[in-house]
């Protein structure tokens, strides 16, 4: 049998208290529940679900490639989003 060990967090009380209400409307406590996540995260071999970008960091990333217009002046810039009016 393996060696147990406990697992401390902190966390907000109210993502706490939430979550322990729809535990509880699914019958599950709060142990159980995160045994459940970190078996399907060795199961899968990562986060069980998408993480995806915010569309700042997308931004950041699109300058970061060099995806992105350049101008010299605001002028410049006002131009060529309006070129097509």
């Amino acid at each position: 049998m393996s060696k147990k060990v406990t697992l401390s967090i902190e966390i907000d009380e109210n993502l706490k208290n939430n979550a322990q209400e729809i535990l509880d409307d699914l019958g599950l406590d709060m142990t159980t529940a995160i045994k459940m996540y970190l078996k399907k995260v060795n199961a899968c071999q990562g986060i069980p679900f998408a993480l995806k970008r915010t569309s700042l960091q997308e931004a950041l990333a699109e300058v970061k490639r060099g995806e992105v217009e350049v101008y010299d002046s605001v002028e410049d810039m006002w131009n060529a989003m309006n070129k097509d009016d």
